[in-house]
């Protein structure tokens, strides 16, 4: 059970942390693509921040805010995602809502919804192949066009 709930923590925050930056087109002023890539770092920060949510046994209440914080910002994200990234950023938004959609059901319980029937089929739609692509070319995206560095690892 204690590594299964490891194995959500780690694929739900693994999936929300890859959501790249970059240029509307060709077109796109600098100040459009610093603007997305501070988004995008801001983003990040606040992530890693909220890793400490997950240590231990954790609070419900605290969960929640992380779930929540981060679903208001990725859906901030989608609004301005460049065209090459738009659809990747629309299935991070449409994993973090599941997410939260799911928990905000079993009280934000780690445990309640570890032993729930929809556990299994979140859990594929994390490691989905769709959601693993979108990730890869978000990741790449934020690296290469932002320059900030992600931690694929997993704990």
């Amino acid at each position: 059970m204690k590594r299964s709930i490891s194995l959500l923590a780690a694929a739900v925050l693994a999936t929300t942390l890859f959501v790249g930056c970059g240029d509307d087109a060709k077109s796109s002023s600098a100040d459009s693509t610093a603007t997305y890539c501070a988004k995008i770092a801001a983003y990040k920060a606040k992530s890693d921040e909220l890793d400490s949510v997950f240590t231990g046994t954790p609070d419900s209440a605290k969960v929640e805010d992380a779930f929540t914080t981060l679903q208001s910002m990725v859906n901030d994200l989608k609004s301005d995602a460049p065209a090459e990234i738009k659809n990747d950023v629309a299935t991070m938004s449409g994993a973090i809502d599941s997410v939260v959609k799911i928990f905000s059901q079993y009280d934000w319980d780690f445990v309640k919804l570890a032993s729930a029937p929809e556990f299994a089929t979140l859990q594929e739609e994390l490691a989905g192949e769709d959601m693993t692509a979108a990730s890869g070319r978000l990741e790449a995206f934020s690296t290469d066009t932002c320059g900030i560095a992600t931690d694929t690892s997993t704990t």
